[in-house]
């Protein structure tokens, strides 16, 4: 019965006890039975007991038919009953970085109405969250977990209307977001009635990526809600659940300061790019890295940037990104995986580090110098990173060397070790373009094969005739 229709009950002080306990049994048994669509004729209602009986109002609430959808209550502007905050309710995010395109699932563990085809739930987001202007509706979907018939075997089941987009100021915040999605019929079974789910289940509302919505650039939490309206209800209206309050919820969604490297692994002289998310535009960032070897826990941002060396700084710019090219030398940085790599903003008072530290493996390489040489030429093998000295130098699939002290099976030998250094001639038999590959202990932290490899230019040899034209008893010069 609709606010509107209720009427005050009269007092009867001229009944007896036993008169008011069998009016007190009528009019139950009268409220339990199904009441006609007006009370024409009906002759209690020229009695006493109209005010009491429901039959007797004058605008009595209609019983709906099987084809339309249920009588709303207009007064009951969330359509969920209270205002409360129920147990189970939960917003979930497939990413934390700055802006980052998301897929949403936002959660209502129990419904506390029926949820007929053409009422809707209604999300708001904070304001620093990217919405498009539009979202197409075969981007969002409900599903119903468990099920049933009416729901589409707990199914994926596609908005039936347009998606509404809107923005108002909700969570003190300038021109917040409020996204409403349509129930559609989820009757599968037959072409009339408007079935959706009922009282008690649980809903799932989901926006894919591919909905368009977009995190915060700038790391932090956000604050997210719902409401669940009737056919009738007027939308925009405020969120009724607040789900920042609901424990366990994952509300407010958060946004992370977040760095990435361009190579997580690479050798010697190489560039590596920092590419920072969710800092403070406006404000400086700083990238550092700090050496670490022992078998510890990785180390805390804290403590990469109090102790570690500076790889490069850049503006954060209106994005909330910043960009840092650095070069690896051997100066800041070890073989192994055993580099650490973060970054922090000059935020006044409150500078934003970057939520997780990035590991780097500097790994073992080689070179040879000069690139190019014809036989007997003496070349530099360069071994750098290793964890030790070389074990194995090949030229091409042909020629080998072993360091193990016995040179006797060997294809060439090392004419001098420098260090890191392999001094040798070039040997004959040699195709124009070989690869040398050398082998070397693991470095530290790093489990992969230490294989190496670069490549060498053979030059042919020539001979040259002082002169091509000769008498008989004539020198030649072969050089």
């Amino acid at each position: 019965m609709n606010k509107g229709n209720r009427k005050r009950i009269l007092p009867l002080a001229v009944m007896s006890m036993a008169v008011v306990g069998m009016l007190a049994a009528f009019i139950a048994l009268a409220a339990a039975q199904p009441q006609p669509a007006a009370a024409q004729g009906d002759p209690l209602c020229d009695g006493p007991l109209a005010p009491l009986l429901p039959q007797c109002q004058d605008d009595p609430t209609p019983t709906p038919t099987p084809t339309s959808p249920p009588p709303v209550d207009p007064g009951n502007g969330n359509g969920n009953g209270d205002t409360g905050t129920p147990s189970g309710d939960m917003i979930e995010s497939s990413s934390t970085s700055g802006g980052a395109g998301v897929e949403l699932i936002l959660t209502i563990k129990s419904l506390s109405m029926d949820a007929v085809a053409g009422s809707s739930v209604e999300l708001y987001l904070e304001d620093d969250f990217q919405v498009p202007d539009s979202i197409a509706r075969d981007t969002v979907y409900f599903t119903v977990p468990g099920g049933g018939i009416n729901q589409n075997g707990g199914g994926r089941v596609y908005t039936a209307d347009p998606v509404e987009i809107d923005d108002e100021d909700h969570f003190e915040g300038d021109d917040d977001w409020s996204i409403r999605v349509f129930i559609p019929d989820m009757n599968n079974a037959e072409n009339s009635g408007y079935n959706g789910p009922t009282m008690g289940q649980t809903v799932n509302l989901v926006f894919s990526k591919a909905a368009g919505i977009k995190n915060p650039t700038e790391a932090g939490t956000h604050s997210v809600g719902y409401s669940v309206l009737d056919v009738n209800d007027e939308a925009n209206d405020g969120p009724m659940v607040e789900l920042d309050d609901v424990d366990m919820s994952g509300a407010p969604l958060a946004t992370k300061a977040k760095i990435s490297l361009s190579d997580e692994d690479t050798g010697r002289g190489k560039e590596v790019t920092v590419t920072g998310t969710g800092f403070n535009n406006g404000t400086g960032a700083e990238v550092f890295v700090l050496v670490d070897k022992s078998d510890m826990a990785d180390p805390s941002c804290a403590t990469v940037i109090n102790m570690g060396e500076s790889l490069g700084t850049a503006e954060v710019g209106s994005d909330d990104k910043f960009v840092v090219t650095f070069t690896v030398h051997q100066d800041e940085f070890k073989p192994g995986k055993v580099n650490f790599i973060c970054a922090v903003d000059s935020e006044s008072g409150a500078p934003r580090m970057a939520s997780a530290v990035k590991p780097f493996t500097l790994e073992a390489s080689v070179s040879v110098d000069p690139s190019s040489a014809t036989f007997g030429e003496e070349i530099t093998i360069k071994a750098r990173d290793f964890g030790g000295a070389l074990t194995k130098i090949t030229l091409g699939p042909t020629h080998e060397w072993t360091n193990d002290g016995d040179n006797t099976n060997d294809d060439f030998s090392i004419k001098e070790i420098d260090g890191n250094d392999y001094i040798l001639d070039v040997p004959g038999d040699l195709a124009e373009q070989i690869q040398i590959a050398v082998w070397g202990p693991d470095p530290p932290g790093d489990k992969k094969p230490t294989r190496k490899a670069t490549n060498l230019a053979v030059v042919p040899s020539s001979l040259k005739l002082s002169s091509t034209e000769v008498s008989p008893n004539q020198s030649v010069i072969i050089s």
